[in-house]
């Protein structure tokens, strides 16, 4: 298994097992609760980042970075998933820089990606200003990861309007971020291999697998999709 490179070979599932955490950013707000690791993590669904119905049945969790190839691969999958399970799968992205001018958690040898703080915080300050428009964005930062950081936010600005995209220091937008770096630390015990796929109970996914249907085929060892 590579660490974060693209195409990895292999994939594993395992079962965490977490401290509790006296604050934790991803469960305020309002709406509907859904809980992880023996009620350990708590995600509030509405005001985090998500694609997918609120109400679906089953909520996935997913920790990524738009700069890593094996997280386009899983956004690719999961898009799919969600065409074919309409209603069912609900999944919150939380992003995850692989860089160390933001992330301070990054195993030794793991080579900082160009752009990924700035990408991840682009993506928080776009669904904080127009959650309507998350999706596409967020698909478009998949495929577009390699543009200027510059050209970016502009494509962002003219989505959902200049005077409504908050500024990058927005205290939400940076408190999210470390939630989801410090996670990242605590999930971390086992493999840093990114994307990272909270399935459910205590099962997550980390790295994906590089074979077709590979992704739905895990999930329903844990999930009743029908």
């Amino acid at each position: 298994m590579q660490y974060f490179g693209p195409e990895p070979v292999s994939h594993r599932v395992d079962d965490m097992v977490i401290g509790a955490s006296a604050e934790d950013s991803h469960a305020q707000g309002e709406g509907r609760v859904v809980t992880f690791f023996e009620g350990k993590k708590k995600y509030r669904i509405e005001s985090l980042p998500h694609v997918g119905a609120v109400d679906a049945d089953e909520v996935l969790i997913k920790y990524f970075d738009y700069t890593c190839e094996a997280c386009r691969e899983m956004h690719e999958d999961l898009d799919v998933l969600l065409e074919k399970y309409p209603g069912q799968i609900a999944v919150v992205l939380l992003p995850v820089p692989i860089n160390r001018s933001c992330n301070p958690h990054l195993p030794k040898g793991a080579s900082d990606h160009e752009n990924a703080c700035e990408l991840a915080i682009l993506a928080l300050r776009v669904w904080r200003a127009d959650p309507e428009k998350f999706k596409f964005f967020h698909a478009w930062l998949f495929e577009n990861s390699e543009v200027p950081a510059e050209a970016a936010e502009a494509m962002a600005a003219g989505l959902v309007g200049q005077d409504k995209l908050p500024l990058a220091d927005d205290p939400w937008v940076l408190g999210i971020l470390r939630q989801n770096m410090n996670d990242y630390k605590t999930f971390s015990q086992k493999t840093p291999v990114m994307p990272k796929l909270a399935i459910k109970g205590a099962a997550m996914m980390q790295g994906t697998a590089n074979n077709g249907g590979t992704l739905e085929v895990e999930l329903k060892k844990y999930l009743p999709l029908k």
